[in-house]
């Protein structure tokens, strides 16, 4: 006996599963497009400023330093998120999934690409100067 009150769900259609297959094929896509941007502003600004380049970072009237390797944290988020969406299962999403997956899927990804564009310009202003 169920003790939440949801309904049961039906079986998805085959339908369905063409069209959630096909959208997280694509975020999947959209993902890696991401890390690969990424990893290359990382490598961009490795070769324009000296590896030992940190950027000072205030949090609750503390000052840290980081190091130009915090960089690599984006696309690790990113790589275990795109790791996580594999699997026999990916394709099976309800139609409301898809869309709430398609939206917060670009709403995530372009926060962490203008996250890193920021990271990029710090990190080359700290090193130039």
């Amino acid at each position: 006996m169920r003790t939440d009150n949801t309904p049961d769900r039906q079986p998805p259609t085959d339908e369905e599963i063409r069209l959630g297959t096909r959208t997280q094929v694509w975020v999947n896509r959209v993902n890696l497009a991401c890390i690969a941007f990424s990893l290359a502003a990382i490598v961009f600004v490795m070769t324009r400023v000296p590896l030992n380049t940190t950027v000072t970072y205030n949090r609750l009237s503390s000052e840290f330093q980081m190091p130009i390797f915090a960089m690599l944290a984006i696309p690790a988020i990113l790589t275990v998120i795109w790791l996580r969406s594999r699997g026999a299962a990916a394709g099976v999403i309800d139609t409301k999934e898809r869309y709430v997956l398609i939206i917060f899927a670009t709403i995530f990804m372009t926060f962490c690409l203008i996250g890193q564009i920021i990271l990029v310009n710090a990190f080359l202003a700290a090193g130039n100067s």
